[in-house]
């Protein structure tokens, strides 16, 4: 499937219609009536460039929202069921999360293997974010770090995330007493740029915004 005339978007001008590529997801927000996110790619014919967009005027004009996204074909875009302003989107090398509705991206990828990202869903119960990929199973995070995350928390000195109750079960005496299963538990925190250091420098395309570690399972840098 693919749009025709072709006509390209540049980020932050609208223009219609959008590029000719095919559409790789294309989902109706569920905070705007009118607005619909969009995202196409160029992988079969080598074109590797970020192609993400957003209509709020029922696909009439169109806006980028690729920006500082890395030259990577973008496979699918969600919303965030609780937070309007944060977007998910999956590509072939990894997750990308904005928390200002498409402004600026950052990355995901710390601790997940570089694999194309073939879909995501934010359980709306557990609030947890699944990424599904190519070749390589099936990945859990928490999402509520990212839900909970505003301006003040990114520029205050520290801030601790609460952290989910663990419950181990067992049926003695047919199970043994269960061990504290060894990095299971995270504690998610949020530092200011002048305390990160050079543990996790952030990839060129992303800026460092915010910094969390470990954060279940991957690290948000």
């Amino acid at each position: 499937m693919s749009l025709s005339p072709a006509t390209t978007v540049r980020p932050g001008r609208r223009s219609t219609p959008v590029c000719r590529k095919a559409v790789s997801r294309l989902i109706a927000s569920k905070y705007d009536l009118g607005t619909v996110y969009l995202s196409m790619t160029g992988i079969r014919s080598d074109d590797t460039t970020a192609y993400l967009y957003r209509s709020t005027d029922f696909g009439a004009t169109w806006t980028s929202l690729a920006h500082n996204l890395p030259a990577e074909s973008i496979n699918v875009i969600r919303e965030d069921p609780r937070r309007p302003h944060v977007l998910y989107v999956g590509t072939n090398g990894g997750v990308y999360v904005s928390l200002d509705r498409g402004a600026t991206w950052s990355s995901l990828c710390a601790d997940l293997p570089t694999t194309p990202v073939q879909d995501l869903v934010v359980h709306p119960r557990e609030d947890e974010l699944l990424i599904a990929t190519h070749g390589r199973s099936l990945f859990i995070m928490d999402a509520r770090p990212l839900q909970a995350m505003t301006p003040e928390i990114a520029s205050s000195t520290l801030h601790v995330f609460e952290a989910r109750p663990v419950t181990l079960r067992w049926s003695p005496p047919l199970e043994l007493n269960p061990m504290a299963p060894a990095d299971r538990m995270f504690i998610s925190i949020s530092l200011p740029p002048s305390l990160r250091g050079s543990r996790s420098p952030a990839p060129p395309e992303i800026p460092s915004a915010h910094w969390l570690i470990p954060g279940n399972p991957f690290t948000f840098r």
